[in-house]
This record gives structure tokens, C-alpha cells and sequence, in this order.
């Protein structure tokens, strides 16, 4: 991978759980989201490689899933600048790839309508990061949200994290 991608392999009371953290380039633009396209490519031939123990791919993904919508009027000028140059489209390639691969968004799972912008913490306008749980973790899935209601998360980072939470066995 040319990008940053973890993995931890946990030993749950419900078994083995591995758990792949990606943080992929950031930016719009369509260069940026093939990139991103490719890293996904890179991480599923890396998975394919495994035993097949349920896993999950989180992190901060950087690219807009189908159907999500994006505030741009109300990101920063600079953002708002650059998207201009590709006439303020929005390519959609690395999050269609995961889910082709049979990974569920969680968040969109679980909240089919609600946005869940994870950024910007200051002024909310759009969701980057992710829970994408394989076919054994999708039936364990028990809730998702965006944290946004401890004060010290503004001050943290520039995302709100994403909370999931999953039962030990798929009941």
C-alpha cells in the first residue's frame, strides 16, 4: 500500500477478530479518489491473502459513499476553490469497490437517511470515515454512530470518531 493501513489481530471472548485502519489521501479530486480506488485494490488482494477470520476495514476512508451527499458550500474557501477545478463533481470509486467486495458500511447500514458527516468537527459537511464489516461480522452489527456529544471530541481532531458496537456472536 502507498498509503497508511494497520493490522491488528484481536482475541475476542466471540474469536478472532482482525481489524484493517486505513487512513487513505485526502482531497476530492479525481486523481485522489483513483488513488484511493487503487489502495482499496491493494488492501483487498492483501486481505485475500488471510485465513478468513471475521474482520473489519475502518478509518478514515477520505471518499463520499453512493448516496451520500456533501455540503460543500459550507466547507472551507480553499476546498471550495479546488473543487472548482473538476467543476465541483464528485467521484464515488473507492467506496463502490469495498462494497462490490461484500464489506457493509455500517453507519449506512444501520442509518440509511441520516448524513453522519464525521468532518469537519467545527462545522460538519461530509462523512469520511468508516466501519466496513465483512459477511461474518455484518450479523453481529448491533448499533453505529458518530460520537459528536463528548466536549472534548471539537478539540481532538477535525473528524468525530465512529462508534460500533458488535455482540460476540452473530445471535
Amino acid at each position: 500500500l502507498t498509503q497508511a493501513a494497520l493490522e491488528a489481530q484481536l482475541d475476542t471472548p466471540g474469536g478472532p477478530l482482525t481489524v484493517y485502519n486505513v487512513h487513505f489521501l485526502p482531497f476530492l479530486l479525481l486523481p485522489f479518489e483513483i488513488r484511493r480506488w487503487q489502495a482499496v485494490g491493494k488492501l483487498l488482494e492483501i486481505i485475500g491473502k488471510r485465513p478468513s477470520t471475521p474482520h473489519l476495514i475502518i478509518g478514515d476512508v477520505n471518499a463520499i459513499g453512493p448516496g451520500d451527499r456533501v455540503l460543500q458550500h459550507k466547507n472551507p474557501a480553499r476546498m471550495r476553490r479546488v473543487m472548482l477545478l473538476q467543476f465541483r463533481l464528485i467521484f464515488r470509486l473507492a467506496i463502490p469497490r469495498l462494497l462490490r467486495a461484500g464489506y457493509t458500511d455500517c453507519f449506512r447500514h444501520l442509518h440509511p437517511h441520516a448524513d453522519g458527516f464525521t468532518w469537519w468537527s467545527i462545522n460538519p459537511t461530509t462523512r469520511y470515515d468508516y466501519i466496513f464489516a465483512d459477511p461474518q461480522m455484518l450479523p453481529r452489527l448491533k448499533s453505529c454512530r458518530v460520537v459528536t456529544d463528548h466536549p472534548a471530541i471539537r478539540h481532538a481532531s477535525d473528524h468525530f470518531p465512529l462508534l460500533a458496537e458488535f455482540s460476540q456472536s452473530a445471535d
